[in-house]
């Protein structure tokens, strides 16, 4: 699927492993150029169930299949912020998650969610 170079932005993810001691530890975050928008709400029902009632937590990005194969959920990605210049391998910098990722057969859907104090993945 074509996507305007004018209206992408740049946004970095941090790939999710866990180690032996079944902490959560993250890559490296590698750039995207994708178009990353807020989640609108397009009825009543599909709103619910996308992004329940806080439409501002949440940020969708729209991709090629091929761009965004390596992203998978729980990866921490930095949208707002800049990734420090240093490894930290917790990510601890980074403000939204991958909630869910949908492939469709021309674009993959990818679901953020912000990261908050309250509920960290």
């Amino acid at each position: 699927m074509f996507f305007a170079e004018n209206l992408k932005r740049s946004v970095y993810v941090a790939s999710r492993s866990v180690n032996n001691d079944g902490v959560s530890i993250y890559a490296p975050p590698v750039e995207y150029r994708v178009n990353c928008h807020n989640v609108l709400p397009t009825s009543a029902s599909a709103s619910l169930v996308t992004a329940g009632t806080s439409f501002f937590d949440y940020q969708q990005i729209l991709a090629d299949p091929d761009y965004v194969k390596d992203i998978r959920p729980l990866d921490k990605v930095y949208v707002y912020v800049t990734p420090p210049d240093t490894t930290d391998q917790l990510a601890r910098t980074a403000d939204y998650y991958v909630k869910g990722v949908t492939p469709y057969p021309t674009v993959t859907r990818i679901l953020l969610q912000i990261l908050t104090v309250d509920e960290t993945p």
